[in-house]
């Protein structure tokens, strides 16, 4: 795929591979042999696939910075790539969880942070890597992963989106079932 691109982005593990409409794949993060972790988002229009783009990033709150492990779908409502989790590089050789949300609007090169002011900290969602979610109707749904909490099942989380006005979604409550 695209190997006489002039843009190739870096061969990854760890990262996300996002379809957008059908039309475009947003690969973000993960981890290459040459350098640590990764923080550029690169896409590909499909099909044809024959050159990639690095992503322009015109404002906001700066991405998460170098993740891997981590999700992403796409939030139909709101064009944005929404971000949860995964391992967060501090420095050099140390990394750690993460349980923060993130949103990449894809027409306007903003990022944002997500967060509840209403969340308290015992309905919190685990820091967690390694997880895998999907955008079930109104819903956005994040399941296993590395949590490190044990002797405690943590199955599945519910994250309700605002598809009233087609801004930003807002998160309405987790549940651990």
């Amino acid at each position: 795929m695209a190997t006489n691109s002039s843009v190739q982005p870096p061969a990854v593990t760890g990262h996300t591979l996002t379809n957008i409409d059908k039309k475009w794949l947003y690969l973000f993060g993960g981890k290459s042999q040459e350098i640590s972790t990764l923080d550029t988002i690169y896409r590909i229009q499909i099909p044809g696939a024959n050159q990639w783009e690095q992503v322009k990033i015109r404002g906001g709150n700066f991405p998460p910075r170098r993740l891997v492990g981590h999700s992403t779908v796409f939030h139909q409502e709101s064009r944005s790539l929404i971000v949860f989790g995964g391992y967060s590089q501090k420095n050099g050789l140390v990394s750690e969880r993460t349980r923060q949300m993130h949103m990449f609007n894809i027409d306007d090169g903003f990022w944002s942070v997500i967060h509840n002011k209403n969340w308290e900290e015992p309905s919190l969602p685990y820091q967690r890597a390694f997880h895998s979610a999907v955008i079930m109707g109104n819903y956005m749904v994040v399941y296993g992963g590395n949590t490190h909490k044990h002797h405690q099942l943590e199955l599945s989380y519910w994250l309700m989106t605002n598809k009233t006005n087609g801004s930003l979604p807002h998160l309405v409550f987790f549940k651990r079932l």
